[in-house]
């Protein structure tokens, strides 16, 4: 127990506290460097990552830029209904005979006006052939 009293284990116990100390400060610092490349590394990643989304909202934007833009499509034109048949032709005739205007004989026959149109006029002419 007389060690204890010597004065250079005084010093020697404050010599390996103040050596403990700054191994564990060096410690400290290094882990503290790691951690701030770390996170310098993760950050440049992120910005990078950033740059991407941006670049691809840019693209989407303009996308939806130009797909406003463009003229509207044109609605499907309707259903193409067979010509007149023999049937609707001769019902066509009859009615116009009966004294039906060719918009009624159209509605009438759910056919466009224009075809009864031409039906008359080519009946018209036919007829006045003979």
């Amino acid at each position: 127990m007389d060690w204890l009293l010597h004065p250079l284990v005084g010093y020697g116990l404050a010599v390996a506290g103040w050596s403990l100390c700054l191994s564990l400060f060096v410690g400290l610092k290094r882990e503290s460097r790691r951690a701030e490349e770390r996170r310098a590394k993760r950050h440049a990643e992120l910005e990078t990552s950033v740059a991407e989304l941006k670049a691809h909202c840019q693209a989407l934007d303009a996308a939806r830029k130009n797909l406003e833009e463009r003229p509207a499509p044109a609605p499907p034109p309707p259903p193409f209904s067979n010509a007149l048949n023999l049937t609707k032709r001769s019902q066509a005739l009859q009615l116009h005979r009966r004294g039906d205007t060719p918009e009624q004989i159209a509605k009438s026959l759910n056919v466009p006006v224009n075809e009864i149109c031409l039906l008359l006029k080519v009946h018209r002419l036919v007829l006045s052939q003979y």
